[in-house]
């Protein structure tokens, strides 16, 4: 019974770090896409820059501010997700540890 107990506890533990792992993952994803999207647009300015320097420039701020807000909504998002998943893991333990408890006493008191 202590090892089922102590399976479900690291199952449930080993979730919530691969959930945060991968949401870290997705939002370097994100810091990428804003390199590549700033390098684009350095390119483009540097090439046509009298013609078309402010227009490029408003353009830029815009995907950029775009993708900021996609990066800080994720950002929420995963805060949320592994929020959740730690309570949902402190709920599990605290039954568990009620259960373990319930369970010796019935040892002691046989």
């Amino acid at each position: 019974m202590l090892r089922r107990i102590k399976d479900e506890i690291n199952v449930a533990a080993y979730t919530c770090l691969e959930e945060a792992r991968s949401s870290i993952a997705r939002m370097g994803k994100y810091a990428e896409e804003m390199i590549e999207i700033t390098k684009s647009y350095m390119q483009v300015s540097m090439e046509d820059i009298a013609r078309t320097f402010e227009l490029e420039q408003m353009a830029l701020g815009y995907e950029l501010d775009l993708s900021l807000t996609n990066a800080r909504r994720h950002n929420e998002q995963s805060c949320e997700r592994l929020t959740l998943c730690i309570n949902k893991v402190r709920r599990q333990t605290e039954d568990t540890v009620t259960e373990l408890r319930e369970y010796l006493y019935q040892c002691v008191y046989a």
